[in-house]
C-alpha cells in the first residue's frame, strides 16, 4: 500500500475535471419523423414529441465526497465501481430503449449517459471501455427495430481516480440529444446544432483537492412543415442552488432568446417546491407542460432508489425531469416513463433512478 503522502499526490493527477471543449455535434442528420397528430387534431398544426430521461450513471458518488483521507478516497473509487457493476448499465439502457421505441419521440433529451473505462493502476489515462451506456442505448434501439441517431454529445466531467481494485477507473459523464432517423423524409428535419457549457460551475472539495463540475446544454433546431421550434436540453446542478439559478439565466439569456418557440427539457433538479430556479424559469415565460395537462397530479419523477448504498425502493417525492416550453409552443399531452413495476428489468432493477417525461408540443400555424 502506498504512503498517505504519495497517495495524496497520485491521486491528485487522476481526480481531474476536465472540459471537452464544445460538443461533438455529428451535423445535420436525415429527416425525422413528426409525432402523430392527435385524435382530432388539426392537420394545419405540428405536432413534436420530446422525452427527458436520465439514464442514471449508477452511482451518486457520495462515497468519494464522502472520504476525508486520501486511502478512504482510492477505497470509495473501488466502492464506487462496484456499485456500478452492480447497476448493471446494459440492462437498464434496453430498458430506456424499449421506452423510446413505444413512445418514439422526435428528440430525446438525455442526461447522466455515461462512459465507464478502466486502466492500469497509476498510469492514467484509462482507455478500456467497460460500460458505454449511449452504445448500449443504440444497441438496443436497433434491436427494437427503431433508428435513432445522436445530433449532439455533450461531454461533462470527465474524472479517473486509482482505485484498490488493482487498476483506475474513469468515467465521462456526457448529456446527448437523440433524434429519430428512421421515417419518411421531408415531415421533420433537425439543423442548427449548438451547444456550450456553463459559465457558472460548482467546485467541490474533495479528499484530494477541489473538483470543478462541468455542466451545459445543447440545442437543435427542428422544422416540422415550415415551422421550427429550438430544443434546448439541459442538466442543471444539483448541489447548489445559487449555481443552479446562474445556469438556468445561462439558458434564458443564451439559447432561449430566439424568436422560435422553445423546449426545454431535461432533469433540472429543480420543480414546484424544490428550488428558486423553477418560479425564475416560469417568470421568463416557460409553462411547465405536465402543470398544464395534468394540474391536479405532482407527476413526481424522483427518486426511484436511492444510490451510496443503494436502497431499491423509496418513494419520488419531487417532479425535477420537466419538459417547459415557451412562445407559440402549446401543451398537448404529457405522459411519465420507467415509474410502473412492468418496467423493470429482467433482474428486477429500474432502468433509473429516474422516472422519464414524454410531452407531445403542439406549433399551431
Amino acid at each position: 500500500m502506498e504512503s498517505s503522502h504519495r497517495m495524496s499526490n497520485v491521486a491528485r493527477r487522476y481526480l481531474t475535471a476536465t472540459v471537452t471543449l464544445g460538443a461533438l455535434a455529428l451535423g445535420l442528420l436525415p429527416a425525422t419523423a413528426v409525432a402523430d397528430i392527435p385524435p382530432g387534431g388539426d392537420n394545419a398544426h405540428r405536432y413534436v414529441t420530446v422525452m427527458t430521461r436520465n439514464m442514471d450513471e449508477g452511482t451518486d458518488f457520495k462515497l468519494l465526497f464522502g472520504a476525508t483521507t486520501p486511502s478512504q478516497f482510492i477505497a470509495a473509487a473501488a466502492a464506487t465501481y462496484n456499485e456500478v457493476v452492480a447497476s448493471k448499465i446494459p440492462e437498464r439502457a434496453a430498458a430506456v430503449a424499449a421506452e423510446i421505441a413505444q413512445a418514439q419521440p422526435d428528440v430525446v433529451s438525455l442526461q447522466e449517459v455515461s462512459l465507464w473505462r478502466t486502466g492500469p493502476l497509476f498510469h492514467p489515462p484509462a482507455q478500456n471501455v467497460t460500460f458505454d451506456q449511449l452504445a448500449s442505448l443504440e444497441e438496443s434501439l436497433a434491436a427494437d427495430g427503431v433508428h435513432y441517431a445522436p445530433a449532439i454529445v455533450l461531454d461533462e466531467l470527465d474524472a479517473e481516480a486509482p482505485t484498490t481494485l488493482g487498476f483506475d477507473v474513469r468515467v465521462t459523464d456526457r448529456d446527448v440529444v437523440l433524434v429519430r432517423t428512421d421515417t419518411a423524409p421531408g415531415q421533420l428535419s433537425i439543423n442548427n446544432p449548438q451547444s456550450a457549457h456553463f459559465s457558472t460551475l460548482l467546485t467541490v472539495p474533495t479528499a484530494i483537492g477541489l473538483v470543478t463540475v462541468p455542466r451545459g446544454w445543447a440545442s437543435v433546431d427542428a422544422t416540422l412543415r415550415g415551422r421550427s421550434v429550438r430544443v434546448i436540453a439541459t442538466h442543471l446542478e444539483s448541489f447548489s442552488a445559487a449555481v443552479q439559478s446562474a445556469q438556468a439565466q445561462e439558458i434564458v439569456n443564451g439559447p432561449a432568446a430566439t424568436d422560435l418557440p422553445v423546449i426545454l427539457a431535461g432533469d433540472l433538479n429543480t420543480g414546484p417546491g424544490v428550488s428558486p430556479a423553477y418560479g425564475q424559469l416560469l417568470a421568463a415565460g416557460f409553462t411547465d407542460t405536465w402543470d398544464a395537462t395534468h394540474p391536479d397530479d405532482p407527476g413526481f419523477t424522483n427518486p426511484l432508489f436511492t444510490e451510496d448504498p443503494f436502497v431499491a425502493f423509496a418513494t419520488p417525492d419531487q417532479r425535477i425531469d420537466l419538459v417547459l416550453i415557451r412562445a407559440d409552443a402549446q401543451p398537448e399531452s404529457d405522459l411519465l416513463v420507467g415509474n410502473e413495476e412492468v418496467d423493470r428489468t429482467p433482474s428486477g432493477l429500474w432502468p433509473s433512478d429516474h422516472a422519464g417525461v414524454v410531452a407531445t408540443v403542439r406549433i399551431p400555424s
